[in-house]
């Protein structure tokens, strides 16, 4: 089960750094066609003889101008490698293969990262009847569905 988990992530990583990737190269051009758009705006003030319209390009070059702080901001932005996958893969799988090891060991706040991974909601209480029964998050409905033998329905009572 480990040996599939591995290759999904590892497809699923690569399907991410290949996006990532292709968006960085989406922004430097929008970056680049905004640049020219600059440049022509800032001829079309040079060349104004009204103050008004110059007014309004002028307007329009400084929104430019912050679209492109925020594309240069997005395009510093670094992609991950395929190093980060593996230290992160094996942190995963260790935590999958036995979050108590955490729990016993950890400080509250990792206590807290270990019921916000285990569970789909915060742990529940009722005043009168007491905890209820915690949703289990994805990873650990399908590494203990193959384990658990119990978990099965209860037969209806009565003649089948």
């Amino acid at each position: 089960m480990i040996t599939i988990a591995r290759k999904m992530f590892r497809k699923l990583w690569d399907t991410r750094v290949a996006q990532a990737k292709a968006q960085g190269r989406t922004i430097k051009e929008e970056l680049k066609a905004l640049e020219t758009r600059m440049q022509k705006t800032l001829d079309r003030i040079v060349g104004a003889d009204s103050a008004a319209v110059a007014s309004a390009l002028e307007q329009k070059y400084n929104e430019m101008e912050l679209q492109r702080a925020v594309l240069t901001e997005k395009a510093a932005i670094p992609s991950s490698n395929s190093r980060h996958f593996n230290e992160k893969l094996e942190l995963s799988l260790q935590f999958l293969a036995n979050p108590w090891k955490i729990w016993d060991k950890g400080s509250f706040e990792l206590r807290r990262t270990v019921l916000k991974l285990v569970l789909t909601h915060p742990f529940r209480y009722h005043r009168k009847t007491g905890p209820r029964t915690p949703e289990i998050s994805f990873p650990f409905n399908v590494l203990t569905g193959n384990c658990d033998q119990f978990g099965k329905m209860v037969h209806r009572g009565g003649t089948t």
